[in-house]
């Protein structure tokens, strides 16, 4: 099985996975997110279990949302770090555990640094890497 791309479509995501190296296509799975979104990245193990964060507008302190896949149903993650003054720029997850995001944060400042953030119990707790 394989995840192809997200596709937006007034204000919902939608999955479209194959299982024939993709000579078809066919949408497992949407998201609704509301109030529409801004930049996404995501990434998927399998047409069942996956993670979305949605970036908001892009805006410094705006609110971020994490969204996981499991088992066909999305549900929203509270994760335990503030991501509003954090712009994801990419997310990986190995297994349905251990994850990794990446991307920049805004000081207080205004300069830009790069963050990157482990998780290893689904994207709920993120601690730095040491």
């Amino acid at each position: 099985m394989f995840v192809r791309y997200l596709e937006k479509k007034d204000q919902v995501f939608v999955v479209y996975t194959t299982a024939n190296q993709g000579n078809t296509w066919k949408a497992s799975s949407s998201l609704r997110v509301t109030p529409a979104s801004g930049d996404i990245v995501y990434d998927f193990l399998s047409g069942k279990e996956g993670w979305v964060v949605d970036n908001g507008n892009g805006a410094e302190h705006t609110t971020k949302f994490i969204y996981s896949l499991r088992n066909g149903h999305w549900h929203q993650i509270s994760p335990n770090i503030n991501l509003a003054d954090k712009f994801v720029t990419d997310i990986d997850f190995i297994n349905g555990n251990e994850g990794w995001m990446v991307g920049w944060l805004h000081a207080e400042n205004s300069a830009v640094h790069g963050f990157m953030a482990e998780s290893t119990d689904g994207g709920v707790d993120w601690t730095a890497p040491e």
